[in-house]
């Protein structure tokens, strides 16, 4: 258990050093950023993805309900299906899938004997985000028992985003202290100049920053002050926009 809790982080840490020729994935819709990590650290050509259901409130706190889409799994393995959440160890969920003919997903009496827990199909399987902060990452895995297969799906049950122009920027907690980010964007050309502009504690700050072969932007942002936190906004400009977006880092006041 141990063992497979620190091969899924170590899966989860990996997104954030990507390969400069990150991967934006086609979005389901318009309204759902094309997070690039996740593509990007798939094998095989596996693909999972978080599919949104809705906003409860349960005992006054709003949970966001989402079910999983997963395709392209090669056959000859079992799988199962992990949840991490920052600050936190990996969480197994439930295992005993395999891939059927079309590279979708399904339950294995057979595969069972050897699992603790049997997965529903997924399709059936809704799985709740509550108390997440803005720009935390809600993230689950399906990885081969073997560790040689793995795929990772991430979503915001509350996003910091901005759009401006054909610019989407969103930013990405990476530590349950909130020092340390990453800004993600996508809409760029390839290789595209850009200037960046950060502002906290009444002071600015301007530097360069460049889009990948790809189109896709990724800046590490840690702690803009020695403070114990504050309130910070992220601005990216170039030829096709100047999308900027607001954020609080550090401890709460």
């Amino acid at each position: 258990m141990l063992a497979r809790s620190i091969s899924f982080l170590a899966a989860v840490i990996a997104l954030l050093v990507l390969p400069s020729a990150a991967r934006a994935v086609a979005p389901a819709d318009t309204t759902t950023f094309p997070y690039p990590g996740d593509v990007a650290r798939s094998t095989h050509g596996a693909a999972l993805r978080h599919i949104p259901r809705g906003r409860v409130k349960q005992a006054g706190v709003n949970e966001y309900d989402y079910q999983l889409e997963a395709g392209g799994f090669p056959r000859g393995y079992v799988y199962r299906l992990w949840y991490a959440r920052l600050g936190s160890p990996a969480e197994f969920l439930c295992g005993a899938l395999v891939a059927d003919s079309t590279g979708s997903l399904v339950p294995s009496d057979s595969a069972a004997t050897f699992e603790r827990s049997l997965c529903p199909p997924l399709d059936q399987l809704e799985l709740g985000a509550s108390e997440y902060l803005p720009g935390e990452p809600y993230r689950v895995g399906v990885i081969s028992t073997d560790d040689s297969v793995r795929t990772i799906a991430t979503a915001f049950p509350h996003p910091i985003e901005a759009r401006d122009g054909r610019y989407w920027i969103l930013l990405e907690m990476n530590s349950a202290d909130r020092r340390s980010f990453t800004l993600w964007g996508v809409g760029f050309a390839a290789n595209e100049n850009l200037r960046t502009r950060i502002t906290s504690g009444g002071e600015s700050h301007e530097g360069p920053a460049f889009a990948d072969e790809q189109g896709v932007l990724r800046i590490r942002l840690g702690a803009p002050g020695e403070q114990a936190g504050g309130m910070a906004s992220y601005e990216v400009i170039g030829a096709g926009g100047r999308p900027k977006l607001t954020y609080r880092w550090g401890a709460e006041p």
